[in-house]
């Protein structure tokens, strides 16, 4: 299943009557993470008093669905949910405040116009700076 095309800004989206509703939305990130490590459920991770001072925080992309909170696993240096990937602690600056969460970890996966139709997750290693730069107009589109 593919991701929802991501280039509005997320009120709009939600308001659309045509919007997927939330278990769509959670079975095309399942989808859009896997080739990544999937998602991590927050409340199976070892350190959950330190996991969740950083959701509530937004250090890091997260996202309520089935009374939990999931995590890609991608955002993390060695999967150690202590140190998250520098290029990711870049964008999450920009996107924080414009989007919420389940837009947020919707945007990494998503096709963006801005980077030539690539998803944002999959240039973070090779060029970290044009999806820095991708986040930032995306940031300036949703706050008008």
């Amino acid at each position: 299943m593919a991701a929802p095309r991501l280039n509005a800004v997320p009120s709009q989206r939600a308001a659309n009557s045509s919007a997927p509703d939330i278990d769509d939305r959670f079975l095309a990130l399942l989808a859009g993470y896997r080739p990544s490590g999937g998602l991590l459920r927050g409340e199976e991770l070892v350190d959950c008093a330190h996991l969740a001072r950083r959701i509530v925080s937004r250090d890091v992309i997260s996202f309520e669905w089935g009374g939990g909170y999931w995590l890609p696993a991608f955002q993390f240096a060695e999967r150690d949910i202590i140190s998250v990937r520098p290029q990711v602690a870049r964008v999450l600056a920009e996107l924080v405040g414009a989007f919420d969460d389940w837009s947020t970890a919707e945007w990494f996966v998503t096709p963006n116009v801005s980077l030539g139709d690539r998803v944002p997750m999959a240039l973070l290693t090779s060029d970290p700076t044009a999806v820095s730069s991708a986040a930032r107009v995306d940031r300036f589109i949703a706050r008008g």
